[in-house]
């Protein structure tokens, strides 16, 4: 507790003591001033004491609470990022699920063509556009069925 306000409360008490219209006569009591003054201060410091309990929890509270938005924004931000990979990656799919973006490019890799039995009066060209990135295109619909 500041003297300062320990004293402010101890003047106060004296000047309220002298508080009169008409000024009294006797002998000022500084004892039962000091016994006022001292149970001001205790109920003084029992109330600051409740407040600075509370304050603290509000403040445990607080701090819980900006962790949690810390946790939040990063969480946000990660999602942003995550997102932006995921539109990329689409995009990705997109392009090879596209059939116009096959081409037969004559270059023989050692697998032989792909040709089902029910496709087999299919050009070298529609074929390759027909099963280049059929899985691509599996994925995308799954994705839109999510």
């Amino acid at each position: 507790m500041s003297k300062l306000f320990s004293e402010l409360v101890g003047e106060s008490l004296g000047r309220a003591s002298m508080a009169w219209s008409e000024t009294p006569i006797g002998i000022f009591d500084s004892d039962t001033c000091c016994v006022l003054h001292i149970d001001i201060m205790n109920a003084h410091n029992e109330e600051l004491k409740k407040l600075q309990a509370e304050n603290a929890k509000l403040e445990k509270k607080l701090s819980h609470t900006n962790q949690i938005m810390d946790a939040m924004t990063k969480t946000s931000q990660y999602n942003f990022k995550l997102q932006a990979e995921n539109d990329k990656l689409k995009e990705c799919v997109e392009f090879y699920g596209e059939v116009f973006n096959w081409r037969d490019s004559g270059q023989d890799y050692g697998h032989g063509t792909i040709k089902p039995d029910d496709k087999e009066d299919l050009s070298e060209d529609d074929r390759v556009r027909l099963f280049g990135g059929k899985r691509a295109r599996q994925v995308l619909k799954e994705l839109e069925e999510e």
